[in-house]
């Protein structure tokens, strides 16, 4: 990476309150690095004792990347005056921070979504694919489509849309079941007309379409129960955080 070297420069503690490290919750509580999409943490270094230097590590499209910004002495100064006049922050603070800091818990998020969930995937390079989450597995995204099975990298997703649980929708079920059933109905009807039967084959027909009308309720009823379920779109870089929130 190019940072100094132990002999050429010295860890510094920013405040007592961050310490030698400084986390992401406590760069946005205390305002330290501005301007950085997706920090993880900051370290500062003494290059010398009018120079510092900041290694900032960052998270960009799920990969861990690094940066550095030099700070005279006045700037540094000016920062830990800023820290340490600043509360302390607790841990509600970090938690209702962390909430909007999805980059640094994507691993975790996609993990918790159960395979065979139906999903819709926000690529990196704008396109947009939707099937069933067959696996993930070494940080990759097996998705089942209609026509094709993708890969589909970690650190290729911008967005992924899923439902967190599935809502208990039983009190529609008789109404699903009675559609789903006049639906059979109406599609031997059309058999009816374009065939004409005598009358025994015609009610014959009716009842066999509404008896697999019937069997396909209890589909038809869990489709209608995951549609009508809410969604969540888990945000998985920073730009789309800013998205969002606009």
């Amino acid at each position: 990476m190019g940072w100094p070297k132990a002999a050429e420069s010295e860890v510094v503690e920013l405040s007592r309150k961050v310490g030698f490290l400084v986390d992401a919750e406590e760069n946005i509580h205390y305002k330290i690095i501005t301007g950085v999409k997706g920090l993880e943490s900051v370290q500062f270094y003494e290059i010398n004792k009018n120079k510092y230097m900041a290694r900032i590590a960052f998270v960009e499209f799920s990969n861990l990347k690094s940066s550095k910004r030099y700070y005279t002495l006045k700037e540094f100064t000016d920062m830990q005056l800023r820290v340490n006049l600043h509360p302390m922050i607790t841990e509600a603070d970090r938690l209702g921070i962390r909430e909007n800091l999805t980059y640094l818990r994507t691993t975790e998020t996609i993990q918790n979504i159960p395979s065979g969930q139906y999903v819709i995937i926000k690529h990196r390079n704008g396109g947009r694919i939707a099937g069933t989450l067959t696996s993930f597995e070494d940080n990759e995204l097996e998705i089942q489509t209609p026509v094709s099975i993708e890969t589909i990298p970690l650190w290729n997703l911008k967005q992924i849309t899923y439902r967190e649980e599935i809502k208990n929708r039983s009190s529609w079920k008789p109404t699903v079941y009675t559609l789903s059933a006049l639906s059979g109905i109406l599609l031997t009807e059309g058999w009816n007309m374009q065939t004409k039967p005598n009358i025994d084959y015609a009610w014959y027909y009716r009842f066999l379409g509404a008896t697999f009308g019937l069997l396909a309720g209890a589909e038809v009823f869990q489709v209608f129960s995951v549609l009508t379920s809410p969604t969540t779109h888990f945000k998985l870089t920073p730009d789309e955080m800013d998205k969002l929130r606009n």
